[in-house]
């Protein structure tokens, strides 16, 4: 996999990611400690004309850098879902967010704000493609990433297990108004298919965003960070109260 950018190499040698190589187009300068580690874990680094990148990255911005990244090892669900349960914590849930650079959105707000990992349905949700990781801005590198077949399967073990299932939806209490209960999977859905009716039957909650205006939705990125910002601020409350 492609991978296009200096912040997305910057955060993939941090995260010590196993690159295969990294082109850099002629007239872009690395950082000399940059070119010390790629030395030093043997990745070959080639200069190749400017065109040959805009070749390759099609319509996205490189930057002048592009590296080959071994495709991103997905975590076990039941990792991520027995590290929520132990933490008393939150995580994602994303059924059928189609387009790549929200999904990397949202990877980067889970990071960024606590959860412990992000699960994605398998059936129409997004690849887990270069666009993804580059939109995540190198969170997809750190934050634990599944997938599962089944969402209904899963996330019932989840509950019986002793976690919560909290759905963001349209019709739902108002978030404002809503105290999450923890261990607790936010499952959120694409714009224009929504979380799916038999999700939302077995959700413990349906929560909703308050909104105004004439467009009728958030973004779905837009709606995950500010659920992931309320998951943070109710289980820091909780946590505080103990």
């Amino acid at each position: 996999m492609w991978v296009f950018g200096r912040r997305p190499l910057e955060e993939a040698l941090k995260a010590n990611r196993p690159i295969e190589n990294v082109w850099v187009a002629e007239g872009t300068r690395l950082p000399a400690e940059w070119i010390q580690v790629l030395q030093k874990r043997g990745i070959p680094i080639q200069r190749v004309p400017r065109r040959r990148l805009d070749h390759l990255a099609g319509e996205a911005r490189h930057g002048g850098i592009a590296f080959r990244l071994s495709a991103i090892s997905l975590a076990d669900p039941w990792e991520i879902a027995h590290k929520t349960l132990e933490r008393k914590g939150y995580a994602v849930f994303l059924d059928r967010v189609q387009d790549p650079q929200n999904v990397g959105n949202i990877v980067r707000s889970a990071y960024l704000l606590g959860a412990t990992g992000v699960v994605v349905s398998e059936h129409k949700t997004a690849p887990l493609s270069e666009a993804m990781v580059r939109a995540s801005v190198g969170a997809a590198f750190y934050l634990p990433i599944a997938k599962v077949t089944n969402p209904i399967a899963f996330l019932t073990r989840f509950q019986k297990a002793g976690g919560y299932v909290v759905a963001i939806e349209t019709g739902g209490q108002m978030i404002t108004e809503f105290t999450l209960p923890f261990p607790v999977f936010l499952v959120l859905g694409s714009e224009d298919l929504g979380v799916r009716r038999s999700i939302l039957k077995h959700a413990d909650g349906v929560v909703t965003i308050p909104i105004q205006g004439q467009v009728n939705s958030l973004n779905v990125a837009s709606a995950a960070a500010i659920a992931l910002f309320k998951a943070q601020t109710d289980w820091r409350q909780a946590h505080e109260q103990a």
